[in-house]
């Protein structure tokens, strides 16, 4: 064994894995350490931060039935 050196290596991964959208959502990577999370149906966008190998943030519901009324409130009209 005389001559030989024993080398001990650790790998660690830097950055943070791409996240799975929901379904009625997109992902986009902006830049190296921030993801956008969008809805189809809306303009809602949330950003999520790439803090310690994980993305940090809150992604807001795309449900349509989380979406607001662009039709205002419903009004109750009867008829005589």
């Amino acid at each position: 064994m005389r001559g030989m050196r024993v080398v001990a290596a650790t790998l660690s991964a830097v950055g943070c894995l791409d996240v799975r959208p929901p379904a009625d959502a997109w992902m986009r990577r902006v830049g190296r350490d921030s993801v956008e999370i969008g809805c189809y149906m809306s303009r809602q966008v949330s950003v999520l931060r790439c803090v310690d190998s994980q993305f940090v943030g809150v992604v807001g519901n795309c449900s349509l039935s989380a979406s607001v009324d662009l039709l205002g409130p419903r009004s109750h009209h009867t008829t005589n």
